[in-house]
């Protein structure tokens, strides 16, 4: 009987404005997790979605599955998630958007006391290190 792999993925990090100027490539498979972090700056608990922040670039977080946890205004979190193209949608602040970048975020978790500019720079450090030893993403 042949097995397959049910295991979930990790969350590759990913900066809110790489997503911004290039989402294709992490829309295009289904299986390929997202880990992103922002500030976050509106909560609908109806449509269970919220906005994150970081600097000037925004994402739509869709809470569906992690709803029972409580998300503050000017918080900073970390979501793991698939991200999605949603058609149609109702976007934060009443306007109607024929195609948005959604997380649907399956993890989150308050990281409030993270010095975000570090973070980044630890994370290109990291990135660069990989890369130099053959082992930067897809290897």
């Amino acid at each position: 009987m042949a097995s397959t792999d049910m295991s979930i993925q990790h969350g590759e990090i990913v900066f809110l404005h790489e997503l911004v100027r290039s989402p294709e490539p992490y829309r295009r498979t289904r299986e390929r997790s997202v880990r992103v972090t922002g500030r976050c700056v509106h909560v609908d608990t109806h449509q269970k979605r919220l906005i994150i922040q970081d600097r000037s670039n925004r994402l739509t977080v869709n809470i569906e599955l992690i709803a029972d946890q409580l998300f503050a205004i000017d918080g900073l979190y970390q979501f793991i998630g698939e991200l999605r193209e949603e058609r149609g949608e109702v976007v934060m602040g009443g306007t109607t958007d024929d195609s948005c970048t959604v997380l649907r975020a399956r993890v989150a978790r308050a990281v409030d006391g993270l010095d975000m500019s570090l973070y980044e720079q630890s994370v290109r450090l990291r990135r660069a290190f990989l890369e130099r030893h053959g082992l930067g993403q897809g290897k």
